[in-house]
């Protein structure tokens, strides 16, 4: 969950010289971007498991294949 402060961003781009409803819709954007496109915690979690299941299962299988040319 990102935290930011909303008011304070609008408020500072206000002071800048925005119009108010200009700077909200700005802010407004940023949020629904953050929310939507930024990775969490969780998210990077979520793929640092997956990347290391994809990776145990390669070596078996690499594992399993030279044991099989070996053989041959």
């Amino acid at each position: 969950m990102l935290i930011f402060d909303t008011h304070a961003a609008v408020e500072d781009i206000i002071e800048a010289g925005m119009p108010k409803p200009q700077a909200e819709a700005v802010i407004k954007a940023q949020v629904r971007f953050a929310e939507q496109e930024l990775a969490t915690k969780s998210d990077l979690a979520e793929l640092k498991v997956s990347l290391i299941k994809w990776m145990v299962g390669t070596g078996l299988a690499v594992a399993a294949l030279v044991i099989a040319a070996n053989k041959l």
